[in-house]
């Protein structure tokens, strides 16, 4: 199944970049290399607003869908998502001071 999904993922690849919904962008698939961490595989997007959620949810393409609908042949199980953000966009909640008794 790893060499289907890897030959899959090649052949998708730019055509998932190029049928995003507006304000999402695909960086690509990225997975567990020379048997270090868990043997899993996972997707990358970037997307700056979080209304871009909404917009994704309401986006419509058939090709879009049409590769949805293979690469769940490939799911055994789902993983984690992430929404990751840059360092330098974190924001930072300082936590009160408590006062010693």
């Amino acid at each position: 199944m790893e060499k289907e999904f890897k030959e899959w993922a090649k052949k998708n690849t730019d055509i998932m970049r190029k049928h995003m919904a507006p304000g999402w962008k695909f960086w690509g698939f990225y997975g567990a290399t020379m048997n270090l961490g868990p043997y899993d595989v996972t997707e990358i997007y970037e997307f700056k607003k979080f209304a871009d959620i909404d917009t994704a949810r309401a986006f419509e393409d058939s090709e879009w869908d049409r590769i949805s609908v293979e690469e769940l042949d490939f799911m055994a199980s789902w993983g984690p998502s992430w929404v990751l953000r840059e360092a330098q966009e974190w924001m930072v909640l300082e936590t009160k001071k408590r006062k010693k008794k």
